[in-house]
């Protein structure tokens, strides 16, 4: 993997990045409305089909556009995490060379993720590094490569071009958490810690770095976008539920859900590593209701057979108490033996992780289980095994 940053490094990095100036800060506003607007130069499917032929008249202002509209576009999500990235990385990071068979998989795999997300530079990045080692060891055709390194460069200015990162006032805009860690690869910083900082008016990731030749100490991220987005800041319309029939539990998969929903999943097919499952029914009670249901534990009643039903909801310590917890309660109807549920909660930008494998000890049937954050959840991400 490394080789990999170094060669695109050395292909991106042309002059003196951090003496950049004439940053342009993102209109989020300005870009929701162009992207969905049908008549406009900058409709999201106008911008998405020059990318894909690599259109070089694109501006900073169509590129923005493109990378932070992406936001704007159905299923969204700012922490998606893609499955088939987990098999790239494990493809180049092989010891020996990988087989021409493995490389022709990763760039499959790339163009599954570019299919999803046209905006994800990650789908570009391993797409590139995937077809110059062919190039290189296997021989044919190296035009797609050449493409795929002029779209993940275009990507690459895109965010280059909202900031240097090295301070608050000149802090990068990225569209996802990942594309954090891309940008710290690609100026060869080595992250030490990080943490989120609120600056004035504004919220930052940090990342303290170890020493470099650019004589950077931290890089700033201003993740106000982030956190309005999941605030519900940026639209006046309620956060989209999963539809039913949406498939859940396999590996990679998650289901995202906001305070006051009742989830309902059906197990379509046991297996005996990971089961699937589909969202049966989305609900949304007032949280009132809810909090009434779990005080009289009417919540774990009436699940029906080869189903677990998730509740999650905002509740205070005390009537007149300002700190807000978040309850996720869920019961399970299923004939595995044993259900393992692994969750990931969001909270302003941040990620928390709970159950660890070593805490998660798993739910048999009918057991009804209850967890509490002691912060307020804006949403949350899970998958669900039958294997320890």
């Amino acid at each position: 993997m490394k080789r990999l940053f170094s060669l695109l490094a050395a292909l991106v990095l042309c002059g003196a990045a951090f003496a950049q100036s004439g940053f342009v800060t993102p209109d989020f506003h300005q870009i929701k409305k162009e992207v969905q607007d049908r008549k406009s130069d900058r409709y999201y499917a106008k911008l998405e089909k020059r990318f894909a032929a690599a259109d070089t008249t694109l501006t900073i202002a169509d590129l923005q556009a493109f990378y932070f509209g992406r936001a704007f576009q159905k299923g969204f999500n700012p922490y998606e995490d893609f499955a088939q990235f987990a098999t790239i990385r494990k493809i180049f990071d092989q010891e020996a060379m990988p087989t021409k068979g493995d490389l022709s998989l990763a760039v499959a795999l790339a163009d599954e993720v570019i299919r999803l997300c046209p905006s994800e530079p990650f789908a570009y990045f391993y797409k590139f590094g995937a077809l110059s080692m062919l190039a290189e060891t296997y021989g044919g055709d190296t035009v797609e490569m050449q493409k795929a390194q002029l779209q993940f460069q275009m990507l690459f200015y895109t965010i280059a071009s909202t900031g240097n990162g090295i301070s608050p006032d000149s802090a990068m805009y990225v569209m996802s958490v990942n594309h954090e860690y891309l940008m710290l690869n690609m100026y060869g910083f080595v992250p030490k810690n990080q943490s989120l900082q609120t600056l004035g008016t504004s919220a930052y990731d940090v990342f303290d770095v170890e020493e470099n030749d650019y004589g950077v100490s931290s890089l700033f991220f201003n993740v106000d976008f982030m956190m309005s987005f999941w605030g519900g800041m940026m639209d006046e319309e309620e956060v989209e539920l999963p539809e039913p029939g949406t498939p859940f539990g396999t590996i990679g998969t998650h289901i995202a859900i906001e305070p006051g929903s009742r989830v309902e999943l059906e197990l379509v097919k046991a297996k005996r590593k990971n089961s699937k499952f589909r969202v049966a029914m989305v609900t949304y009670l007032p949280e009132d209701t809810l909090s009434s249901m779990a005080d009289t534990a009417n919540l774990s009643m009436d699940v029906p057979e080869g189903r677990i039903v998730f509740y999650l909801f905002n509740v205070r310590d005390a009537e007149d108490s300002g700190k807000v917890r978040t309850c996720l309660m869920y019961s399970s109807n299923c004939k595995a033996d044993m259900l393992y549920l692994d969750t990931k909660a969001h909270i302003a930008g941040a990620c928390i992780m709970d159950f660890q494998p070593e805490e998660n000890l798993g739910m048999a049937k009918g057991v009804w289980k209850t967890m509490m954050w002691e912060y307020g959840v804006d949403v949350l991400v899970s998958n669900i095994r039958t294997k320890k």
